[in-house]
């Protein structure tokens, strides 16, 4: 995956990109090791799924963990993160309710 990241994650940024190459790179991103410099673009990108209720849930569920796994590296974010969650629990589905819930309680926001 390392030689192809930064195709992928600039690919994302097209505004013509189908809800099946969303949701499976944003599926994949989540057990890949993200080099720093990636990390930013990718930050916004997923912040970015996770505000939109246009997005398809999986893409805002895998987008969830992604930025769960780079929020470990950038602590100042973690607020941001538990205010959108919360934000966005009364309006979800079940699947994101899930994955926000035990996110909220990994990242000790709740």
């Amino acid at each position: 995956m390392a030689p192809h990241l930064r195709t992928i994650i600039v690919m994302l940024d097209a505004d013509d990109v189908p809800d099946a190459i969303q949701r499976n790179t944003m599926r994949l991103l989540q057990y890949c090791e993200i080099p720093r410099r990636f990390h930013g673009t990718l930050i916004d990108r997923c912040f970015g799924y996770l505000k939109d209720r246009s997005t398809p849930v999986a893409v805002r569920v895998f987008s969830m963990t992604v930025l769960h796994r780079l929020i470990e590296k950038e602590p100042d974010l973690k607020k941001e993160l538990q205010i959108i969650l919360e934000d966005e629990l009364p309006y979800a589905s079940p699947g994101f309710v899930s994955r926000a819930r035990k996110i909220l309680q990994k990242t000790d926001c709740q």
